[in-house]
């Protein structure tokens, strides 16, 4: 579900960095505390060719 949601956001508004993800999906109850999770289902993402990423630190 939190791939839909991150992949749902790509496509409405483009490129956003991973911060900004995190935080709109913060803002939903189910996904209050969830920004290592958002990064790990992003870093998994990119792996499969879904989404693109430039390298997180």
């Amino acid at each position: 579900m939190l791939a839909n949601q991150i992949a749902a956001l790509l496509v409405e508004y483009g490129e956003l960095s991973i911060e900004r993800v995190t935080s709109v999906i913060e803002r939903a109850y189910g996904f209050s505390d969830c920004r290592v999770a958002v990064t790990d289902v992003c870093r998994q993402m990119a792996e499969h060719r879904l989404i693109t990423m430039e390298e997180i630190s």
